[in-house]
């Protein structure tokens, strides 16, 4: 762009000609995002403009060479508007359209325009449509995984809460079509924690969810492992599949800051008793359910204070002395004695941050 800043007739020439090209590719996107066209002429068309953005940049959006005019039909009398007003007006009025034809364009958008409110809102607008067509939103998660798009992007309320919550609670009650949304959703920025346990931080779902959303969807989580792991003890031929998803989303959604709440203070004594007492009881039960249940427990009661490995030992050292004395639970009482032997090692702090088999 510097190179328009000469008073020469060639750059005076160049200003012109990129103007002119600017202003008719937007226009010419515009008139077909309005007229509503099919995703592959919208395709073709928002092409133009994401090479534009990916050679200009940010002075596509603010370089005064890059005003254009809009004339009706788009308003009702000929205005001049700087790229950027323009663009942003395409972008937020077609967010969806935009969406289904090329996330590519979204991703350039976010990346290039340099305005954090014009992104939160197109983002916005985009968790809004997505409430009411959830399908697309893989679309939307592969505009995150590009790495392009700010981290600061976080929904305006709770758009997508009661949408992800009720697609949870299905997944949670063996309706399994969208499990592979569900992971991607909570994924989303993902970071490793240790090589077979992905964990996600509660700060990290905020792309999608909004923090009481992320709240809500955590403890479905508890009371659904709660309630799965009391159906297998006491329960006759219950099915060990529920109990698979609900541990595998117990890996990508456990986080730091959950550690030391009411929360954790209920789940992972309940990750104990899958990881140590279920194999014993039942082994049928699928190795790589036992592998994260027992990666779970090492990993996070290792980083527990004294006081929070104190208040886990008692809990789960109670559960199991109610369940050797209920004649109602579904096991032979002889397997059930063979676990007594690890309440030893509960009371030792080095079976909280060492044991592992």
């Amino acid at each position: 762009m510097n190179t328009f800043e000469t008073n020469s007739l060639p750059g005076e020439l160049t200003r012109i000609l990129l103007s002119t090209y600017v202003q008719e590719s937007v226009e010419k996107c515009e008139t077909i995002l309005a007229c509503g066209g099919a995703s592959a002429g919208v395709s073709k068309s928002i092409s133009t403009v994401i090479t534009l953005m990916e050679t200009f940049g940010s002075q596509l959006f603010q370089h005064p060479d890059f005003a254009v005019v809009c004339s009706p039909p788009l308003l009702h009398r000929s205005t001049v508007l700087n790229s950027w007003q323009r663009m942003d007006n395409m972008f937020i009025n077609h967010a969806f359209h935009i969406l289904q034809a090329s996330p590519q364009a979204i991703s350039a958008f976010m990346s290039f325009r340099n305005d954090q409110d014009r992104c939160l809102e197109l983002w916005h607008v985009l968790l809004v449509a997505l409430s009411q067509q959830i399908d697309i939103l893989s679309s939307l998660i592969n505009v995150i995984h590009a790495d392009t798009c700010p981290k600061y992007l976080r929904p305006e309320d709770d758009e997508l809460d009661g949408v992800i919550e009720h697609l949870f609670l299905e997944l949670l009650s063996g309706e399994t079509s969208r499990v592979d949304l569900l992971k991607r959703v909570i994924q989303a920025q993902s970071e490793s924690v240790f090589p077979l346990m992905p964990v996600i931080h509660c700060s990290n779902i905020g792309f999608f969810l909004s923090e009481n959303g992320q709240d809500i969807l955590f403890e479905t989580l508890v009371s659904s492992l709660s309630s799965t792991v009391n159906d297998i003890l006491y329960t006759a031929n219950t099915s060990f599949t529920g109990l698979a998803t609900v541990m595998d989303f117990t890996r990508i959604m456990l986080n730091d800051k959950n550690l030391n709440s009411d929360s954790s203070a209920s789940l992972l004594p309940n990750i104990f008793i899958v990881g140590y007492l279920l194999p014993v009881m039942f082994p049928t039960l699928e190795a790589s359910t036992i592998d994260i249940a027992r990666g779970i427990w090492v990993h996070w009661v290792s980083k527990a204070d004294n006081g929070l490995q104190g208040v886990l030992g008692g809990i789960i050292k109670e559960r199991l002395k109610d369940l050797v004395q209920d004649c109602s639970v579904c096991t032979r009482s002889v397997r059930l004695s063979i676990f007594i032997a690890f309440l030893k090692p509960l009371q030792t702090r080095r079976y909280f941050s060492c044991h592992k088999s």
